[in-house]
């Protein structure tokens, strides 16, 4: 959070973003492996290459990217639909905007919260 309050996590992600997506990521997974890395093989002794295989093989791309993938489609529907309902019975009057609003926040905030418990349960249940 310290790199991202100063900006220096944007002017890394903005830098890093053309060559990351060569290899299928965005700027902002950079600083995670680099301190990874500089915590990993300096100060705990890991080899530089058993690192990066790790690194590699610790990734299963359904069971991390296919189920991530899944979770936000299904979240994203589930808050459009809040939002939609919330707006819908909304009275016309600013106070009940701000209201349903509100309530959107909410109802979505713990729906996500719900729905990811029961995903997570679901997608690792192996």
């Amino acid at each position: 959070t310290i790199l991202e309050d100063s900006g220096y996590m944007a002017r890394i992600s903005f830098l890093t973003d053309k060559l990351m997506r060569k290899v299928g990521l965005n700027g902002k997974s950079v600083m995670p492996m680099i301190s990874g890395y500089f915590v990993g093989v300096p100060l705990i002794g890991v080899d530089s290459g058993a690192f990066w295989s790790q690194m590699q093989g610790g990734v299963d791309l359904f069971s991390d990217i296919g189920n991530g993938l899944i979770k936000s489609m299904v979240f994203g529907v589930a808050v459009t639909f809040i939002a939609l309902y919330q707006g819908y019975e909304a009275k016309p009057t600013p106070e009940g905007v701000s209201q349903a609003t509100t309530r959107t926040v909410v109802i979505s905030s713990l729906s996500v919260l719900a729905l990811d418990f029961l995903l997570t349960a679901m997608m690792f249940s192996n």
